[in-house]
């Protein structure tokens, strides 16, 4: 597989046309310190970032690395994010290779945003994973249609044992199990379609794709946790009204593989999940304002899962000092449990190329049940971080 990637990019590679190529590498380098309830150390990362964009006419190459020292679990991560080449011609382009997509508009909620899953070796980082895949696009006017194919679906990224995030319930279950991931075969692929139209009063997006839940089913019977199949369609929408953007998105998971109760495996039901959101920028101040909800439909008793599930979240930032200081908090709250998470952070940039940040994550239990933010309420930590760019 290895021989055959490198074959892969130095295709490539020959494919730039022979004109001057154009080359742009930037990096970073990030510590992060933090430490919760008693002094208890929660992080101690170092971590290091490079890019690569190489462009010649109408091709160009994107490649994106890190590495990743944690001190904490003792151990050291690299990894290729990105890899891609992309090249236009007109009104069609495509784009192949190790690539990260963002769908939808929620803030740090996932609606329709399922095709890069998710890593979740951290709370403190909304990160995805990149999917390896080939998107072809079609543009015309204010309009464009994209089709991916995914030959080799990733699963999400889980702690490992030596994370403390692995002493949670849910993950130490995981890493007793035999995890069967989808079969590396061209009929286990997945493929999802992209509609977009860009007009002066709205911009809306549909969305379609059949693939794999990033997160597996426990059966603990059969002593296994299995990635099912899934499906989706979705679209969004937002509309600027002076300093205001509304935006909505909504998305419908026909046949849905639901975890039961007693981990022994799962029921198919229809879900259906929507969001309502508002932004508002005025004078350095900004403000985000969400609500979304997931409905069932059918019988729940036996589930993981209660019929109608909602949330709400908020943003509010001010910047300073010339957009050199910023100072933001952002809460989201479970509606059903009444438990939530807080997030409090100022950064400062120091120099063109130095900033540093401070903060604090508070994760609170509800009154009569934990819910899913109190379930991390021992995680809760202040920290601090520096990055330097070049």
């Amino acid at each position: 597989m290895r021989r055959a990637l490198l074959l892969l990019w130095g295709n490539l590679f020959l494919a730039f046309p022979l004109f001057p190529l154009q080359m742009v590498p930037k990096g970073k380098v990030a510590v992060v310190q933090a430490a919760g309830k008693g002094g208890k150390i929660r992080s101690s990362l170092l971590s290091m970032e490079g890019e690569l964009r190489v462009s010649s006419g109408e091709t160009l190459f994107y490649g994106d690395g890190s590495l990743e020292v944690d001190a904490l679990a003792n151990q050291t991560d690299g990894q290729v994010r990105e890899a891609w080449f992309d090249y236009s011609e007109g009104w069609f382009s495509f784009r192949v290779g190790r690539q990260i997509v963002a769908w939808g508009e929620a803030d740090g909620v996932r609606i329709t945003d399922v095709l890069s899953s998710r890593d979740l070796h951290t709370l403190y980082q909304d990160d995805k994973l990149a999917i390896d895949a080939l998107r072809l696009t079609g543009s015309w006017a204010s309009h464009s249609f994209d089709f991916y194919w995914i030959p080799m679906f990733r699963v999400a990224r889980l702690p490992g044992d030596d994370n403390p995030l692995a002493e949670l319930d849910a993950y130490r279950i995981l890493s007793l199990l035999d995890r069967q991931e989808p079969e590396r075969e061209l009929a286990h692929g997945s493929y999802a379609v992209r509609f977009a139209s860009r007009t002066p009063m709205i911009d809306y997006a549909f969305y379609g794709y059949w693939g794999y839940n990033d997160l597996p089913i426990v059966d603990i019977g059969k002593g296994m946790a299995v990635y099912e199949r899934m499906g989706m369609v979705g679209f969004d929408a937002d509309m600027p009204v002076g300093s205001f953007v509304f935006r909505m998105e909504g998305a419908w998971y026909p046949w849905q593989a639901l975890q039961r109760k007693d981990l022994g495996g799962s029921e198919r039901r229809n879900q259906i999940q929507a969001l309502a959101g508002m932004d508002w920028t005025q004078g350095g101040w900004s403000l985000t304002l969400q609500y979304a909800c997931d409905l069932v439909l059918g019988r729940t008793s036996g589930l993981n899962h209660e019929r109608y599930e909602h949330k709400a979240t908020i943003s509010l930032s001010r910047s300073l000092c010339d957009d050199l200081l910023d100072l933001s908090l952002e809460a989201a709250a479970g509606l059903n449990d009444l438990d939530s998470v807080w997030h409090a952070s100022m950064a400062y940039d120091v120099t063109d190329d130095l900033a540093i940040e401070g903060g604090w994550y508070l994760f609170l239990e509800g009154p009569e049940r934990t819910g899913t933010y109190g379930t991390y309420r021992d995680y809760s930590m202040a920290y601090a971080k520096a990055t330097y760019q070049f």
